[in-house]
């Protein structure tokens, strides 16, 4: 190889070096972080980021992020250790804009594409598609709403998410999680059994029209196993959605007994009856 013993290929691999080390060290960390914390308030999104810096190949990594899940009473953030960006730029002339995204969040990790329409324009984005691996549920924000306090475990799987552009008022996506070693305290007793303590559970559920539509909870524990389907309407605030669920409760064992259930009621304050 030739262009080995050539001066000017290690002039030009040298000059690289140097101006990648420039970029790095003169990078506008804080400038950048209040640049996006100001992106995203003119959004409705609560944004904070502790720091700011630049990524190979062409990206940047945020450390302690915190995000606003919902912009509506009773919401809570979310947050992250740490977020690597790194913009599509062969997507730069397409319809959606996307950056690839990958992560580190309670206990957990992520990664996915998350899409927008414009740069240039201040909104949610337009697309998500996202992949979790061993994200710990006791930790997330969902778990001070009243139905999953108390709730343990560990879920993989992935979510997907399209914006209200070109699609009615709503947002649509879709959801499929699987669950591992949990708990799920009951809202109210089954048989003297205040707990679902669980080896293994699914579940997969549509947002579509201001609906999620439970298509499938199940899960399996060593005394009870629950299934669960049906609708949950969301209110601007989540705590307030309206449930009306179905499904069966199902005993273990030698005593084995099932029984129909239905959960109505709101996510802060549901109802649950023993048919």
């Amino acid at each position: 190889m030739r262009f080995l013993r050539k001066k000017g290929f290690w002039y030009s691999l040298y000059a690289v070096a140097i101006t990648g080390v420039f970029l790095y060290a003169l990078f506008p960390a804080e400038p950048a972080a209040r640049l996006m914390e100001n992106a995203a308030q003119k959004s409705g999104w609560r944004f904070q980021v502790a720091s700011v810096a630049p990524s190979l190949p062409w990206g940047v990594t945020l450390q302690e992020v915190s995000l606003a899940v919902f912009n509506a009473p009773g919401a809570r953030d979310i947050q992250a250790d740490r977020i690597r960006l790194q913009p599509r730029w062969w997507t730069a002339f397409s319809r959606l804009k996307q950056t690839a995204v990958q992560g580190r969040a309670y206990g957990g990790g992520f990664d996915g594409i998350v899409g927008f329409a414009s740069l240039a324009v201040n909104r949610p984005p337009e697309e998500v598609r996202m992949r979790f691996e061993k994200i710990d549920l006791a930790r997330l924000p969902l778990a001070a709403i009243l139905p999953v306090r108390g709730a343990s475990g560990f879920l993989s799987g992935n979510v997907a998410y399209n914006g209200v552009s070109g699609r009615g008022a709503y947002p649509d996506g879709e959801v499929s999680l699987h669950l591992t070693r949990g708990v799920y305290v009951l809202p109210e007793p089954f048989v003297g059994i205040d707990r679902l303590e669980f080896d293994r559970g699914e579940l997969q559920a549509r947002l579509q029209g201001g609906v999620v539509t439970l298509e499938k909870l199940e899960l399996y524990g060593t005394t009870l196993n629950c299934f669960l389907t049906g609708q949950m309407t969301l209110a601007p605030d989540v705590s307030q959605s309206a449930l009306n669920l179905k499904g069966v409760f199902e005993l273990t064992g030698q005593n084995k007994m099932k029984m129909n259930v239905t959960l109505g009621g709101t996510l802060q304050n549901p109802i649950i009856r023993y048919i």
